[in-house]
């Protein structure tokens, strides 16, 4: 049954679309009427038009391999550092000092461009699809164990005494207390450690390889072929967004599961 509050809720959500919706197309509009009317040169901004028809091209000319590529090592890259990043950051929340000596480390990690160490990578490695995965994992690992620490020292005392009275597992209090408590956190590093995987899977294919998306990104832009650099710069940006979206709604329901409790 909706209430007046229910309705208020609507009517905001529907109000934000509009606004985030008119954020996005007015500036388009203004684009294409810029490009045809001589203001901005075709050759260096092409119209939005001009960048629709070239993604149809590009689908034309097997984007899809190229996309399945890149999603494939962006997917096993971050299930590898969500799952990794957050067994360690548990085992390391278990003791204070330890935590402390690695706090440094992971400080470091995130306060330096990881594409410093892309040759390092690929001399280990190799210039395969091992290499483009290690580094998708190597630019995510630190956010998702950082906020696994910062998760377990928040998780609320009473909720845990609560399941030890009950008699839980060492396992369940961590499934059905710390998990589901830190979820929040969890979720908010899941999302900026997938824009590093991201871009971290893309530098490795821009600088040594012959397919996936960063490939093309790197092959239009030398070419100066303008309109299909903007495609696939759209669906990568499209993909980041959704999935984006998808962390952001699985918040939502999270966030039902803290308020009833």
């Amino acid at each position: 049954m909706s209430g007046p509050a229910t309705d208020v809720h609507t009517v905001r959500a529907r109000s934000d679309a509009v606004y985030v919706a008119g954020l996005i197309v007015v500036p388009i509009l203004l684009w294409e009427v810029a490009v045809r009317a001589g203001i901005l040169q075709s050759s260096l901004a092409p119209a939005p038009s001009a960048v629709v028809t070239a993604i149809r091209g590009l689908f034309e000319d097997g984007l899809l391999y190229d996309l399945r590529v890149t999603a494939t090592y962006v997917i096993v890259a971050f299930l590898l550092a969500l799952i990794t990043g957050t067994v360690l950051g548990v085992v390391l929340a278990q003791s204070e000092r330890v935590a402390q000596v690695v706090r440094g480390f992971l400080t470091f990690l995130l306060s330096i461009p990881k594409s410093l160490f892309l040759p390092l990578f690929i001399l280990i490695l190799g210039i395969g699809a091992l290499q483009k995965i290690a580094f998708g994992v190597f630019s995510a690992f630190a956010v998702i164990v950082v906020a696994t620490m910062v998760g377990i020292s928040t998780v609320d005392q009473n909720l845990l005494q609560m399941a030890r009275s009950q008699g839980a597992s060492r396992a369940q209090m961590f499934v059905k207390v710390h998990l589901r408590s830190m979820a929040p956190t969890l979720l908010e590093a899941a999302r900026i450690a997938m824009i590093l995987n991201i871009t971290g899977v893309l530098i490795a294919e821009m600088y040594v390889s012959r397919e996936g998306l960063g490939f093309l990104i790197s092959s239009y832009g030398q070419t100066f072929q303008v309109e299909r650099l903007l495609g696939v710069i759209a669906i990568t940006s499209l993909i980041g967004i959704l999935f984006n979206e998808f962390l952001r709604w699985c918040d939502k329901r999270q966030n039902r599961w803290r308020g009833g409790v």
